[in-house]
């Protein structure tokens, strides 16, 4: 019994460290990159949990439909992204210079598909290299990696629509 006591404890408390420090990240990346104002942040903060709760339903609805293939299931993650990313940052940052169709079109998606299959990709690089090397090492290394990588995928849209904002309000 404190076995399972002390195991249910240690998996909640990764948990909390782990979203209590993709909360901290976020913010010290935003900072740096983004120049946002307290209304942007606000909504941000509200409209960022929505939209991962909207596409993490959306994707376990996508694989219990295809039965478990994970790279399809991926695939169609990594250009759902792409899509709701654009689309959040647009509704965050726009002004009424900015039309949603100058933001959400296929030039744009492609880019942020082409680099958050990139930074994936050399996420998953770096992890598999650290697990080659010592598998304990490589999951300590690769919990971080991926909370930074994930943090980096999202404020790459951010800061693209809030760089679009401010040139059409110049």
């Amino acid at each position: 019994m404190s076995v399972k006591n002390a195991l249910y404890i240690s998996i909640s408390s990764l948990g909390i460290f782990i979203f209590l420090s993709t909360i901290l990240t976020r913010y010290i990346l935003s900072k740096e990159t983004i120049n946002q104002t307290l209304k942007e942040k606000i909504l941000g903060y509200i409209i960022k949990p929505i939209v991962s709760l909207i596409m993490i339903t959306l994707i376990l609805f996508i694989n219990s439909l295809i039965g478990g293939y994970a790279l399809i299931v991926l695939l169609i993650y990594l250009i759902l992204d792409a899509y709701f990313s654009l689309f959040t940052s647009w509704f965050i940052y726009k002004n009424k210079g900015l039309k949603l169709k100058e933001v959400m079109n296929i030039k744009n998606t492609s880019k942020s598909l082409l680099s958050t299959f990139l930074i994936i990709v050399f996420t998953i690089l770096i992890a598999l290299i650290f697990a080659y090397i010592n598998l304990n090492v490589g999951i300590l290394i690769t919990i971080p990696l991926v909370i930074y990588s994930l943090n980096i995928i999202s404020i790459n849209s951010e800061s693209y629509v809030k760089n679009l904002v401010n040139k059409k309000g110049n």
